[in-house]
């Protein structure tokens, strides 16, 4: 796959098509996907060209679910106030959906990451953290969002626990 800028996500969905996402050479986030085992790629999607940090993807694989099949992407926005944000996919990566902000942070810190968890019921959970605005950038606390109707409405705490940074080393 051709410029690609990293910070790759991997995702199934229902029909066993891999859905891959990356930032891109310019600003944003675009997906691929490979109905044969990642043997080969399609061209790109566009899920956003708005800059970002750290973007995950998930499917939901529960057949009980009302999104069954449906695939997530999360990230937050490099824009002040750096809201998290998501797009999603009901076609397999063919297409992906108006961007929507799940948060609205204050602009004192800044946003790092997002996390997406699917549940079987269809209920979707983000995390993200929260730094300091100076050198270290050390992560202030943790946010989290739930929605039950896939993404259309969304319940937020900005802060669900504090922290003094993430330490050690990821193994």
């Amino acid at each position: 796959i051709n410029d690609h800028r990293g910070n790759p996500g991997i995702a199934i969905d229902k029909e066993g098509r891999f859905i891959i996402s990356r930032l891109g050479v310019s600003p944003g986030l675009y997906s691929h996907y490979s109905t044969n085992y990642g043997l080969t790629w399609s061209s790109f999607k566009t899920v956003t060209t708005e800059d970002l940090y750290k973007a995950s993807i998930a499917s939901d694989g529960s057949s009980s679910s009302n999104y069954y099949g449906r695939t997530y992407a999360v990230w937050t926005a490099s824009a002040s106030p750096m809201p998290v944000t998501f797009s999603y996919t009901d076609n397999g990566g063919q297409s992906w959906s108006t961007i929507r902000q799940i948060n609205s942070p204050s602009a004192d810190r800044i946003g790092k990451g997002g996390d997406i968890v699917l549940m079987n019921n269809g209920n979707v959970y983000v995390t993200w953290a929260r730094a300091i605005k100076t050198s270290p950038f050390t992560e202030d606390y943790v946010g989290f969002g739930s929605s039950s109707d896939g993404g259309a409405t969304w319940s937020v705490r900005e802060n669900i626990f504090d922290m003094n940074g993430v330490t050690g080393q990821i193994t």
